[in-house]
């Protein structure tokens, strides 16, 4: 039950087409996110640093575009992520306790029951199950195979999918994220009949049912979404006197590079 949930949504994923979805994309990050990126007040603080002003009106025209083509790319990325994590769990690759995390990731991945509905144009409904498909990866990169799907990147794609969420549901996202984390760190230890157990109970029903109370000492020091040295705003980059347009030219100590 749980992989055929798993291969119809990465069905859908891979359905996206990123020329014609951005378009759609990009409607629904201003619908959510109108304000103008940067403010008034971070602009006048790159002119402050010697930014020149053309180069950074420059760097953000198209900028929408230009994110919204990224972020329909990332979000059809998860279906290739989803479907090696079923890869690892039907090969046997990894530890009992690390299976159990990767189904629990993979039904929070797959819940029907979105902060965002799977619905919106443009791939946009799956924002929030891309965040949450990477945040558990992440949570588990230490006991998973090292390949290509392995990247550094997926912080950065947590952080820009985050940026683009509505205000509302970025701190009910990253709560769940928070749960999520506590859930696979309390599997931890358990004993392999329990595991066993659950992991089949899982993907023979698509239910999460019958996992074990967290602790409060399992999310205590759960750091929800990856911090950085800079903030994301409506997907782009911005540290110092460097911003970074996914997709796009960015401004490195100031200056222009294509």
């Amino acid at each position: 039950m749980l992989f055929r949930m798993v291969e119809k949504t990465c069905a859908t994923l891979d359905a996206l087409d990123v020329q014609s979805d951005a378009p759609g994309m990009m409607r629904q990050i201003l619908a959510v996110r109108p304000q103008r990126v940067p403010d008034p007040e971070a602009l006048a603080s790159f002119v402050s640093e010697g930014v020149p002003l053309d180069d950074l009106r420059a760097l953000l025209a198209g900028a929408e575009k230009k994110v919204a083509a990224m972020m329909v790319t990332r979000v059809k990325e998860s279906a290739a992520i989803a479907r090696r994590m079923v890869s690892i769990i039907r090969g046997d690759e990894v530890s009992l306790h690390a299976q159990v995390g990767l189904v629990v990731v993979l039904l929070y991945f797959v819940d029907p029951h979105d902060l965002v509905p799977d619905s919106a144009e443009g791939g946009y409904g799956f924002i929030d199950d891309s965040v949450l498909l990477r945040a558990g990866l992440i949570e588990l990169v230490d006991e998973l195979p090292q390949d290509q799907l392995l990247r550094d990147k997926h912080g950065d794609d947590i952080s820009m999918f985050a940026s683009v969420l509505p205000p509302r549901v970025v701190p009910v996202l990253e709560k769940m994220v928070v749960e999520l984390q506590g859930i696979v760190r309390t599997l931890r230890g358990h004993p392999v009949s329990l595991l066993s157990l659950l992991r089949d109970q899982i993907i023979s029903t698509g239910v999460l049912a019958n996992i074990p109370a967290v602790p409060r000492d399992a999310v205590s020091g759960s750091s929800g979404f990856p911090s950085s040295a800079g903030r994301w705003e409506r997907g782009v980059y911005f540290e110092g006197r460097n911003v970074i347009v996914p997709g796009g030219p960015s401004l490195i100590d100031g200056k222009l590079h294509p």
